[in-house]
């Protein structure tokens, strides 16, 4: 049974999944990227994505589109680098974590540094 928020997330989500990850995150990136309940409920708890965020990735059943809208919604809040960097290590996903070091320069890169590969 579909609510009107669902239909409204999955509606939203089929709209925008057709978009592009940021040209600095490689499809290897996307591929090591797991969209799993324990990674989005860590970015949940640190507030780094909404509800609606969690249910938009919900609505997408390819890993691959999955893991490119995230990166689509969390390439521009704030402060979110190091809270992905956490769930990725907490969730054992070393592959990933490991480009997005080499893509922030160190594990203490700032969100504008990030930001700013992201949108060189």
């Amino acid at each position: 049974m579909h609510t009107a928020f669902s239909f409204i997330a999955t509606f939203s989500c089929t709209l925008t999944s057709q978009k592009v990850a940021p040209l600095c995150v490689s499809k290897k990136a996307l591929f090591l990227t797991a969209c799993h309940v324990t990674f989005i409920a860590h970015l949940l708890s640190r507030k780094v994505i909404s509800d609606f965020d969690a249910e938009c990735l919900k609505t997408i059943d390819n890993r691959f589109e999955k893991a490119a809208k995230f990166y689509e919604i969390i390439v521009n809040r704030k402060d979110s680098y190091n809270v992905v960097r956490e769930a990725l290590e907490e969730t054992c996903q070393t592959g990933a974590l490991a480009i997005l070091n080499k893509l922030g320069n160190s594990p203490g890169a700032s969100q504008n540094a990030l930001q700013q590969k992201w949108n060189a």
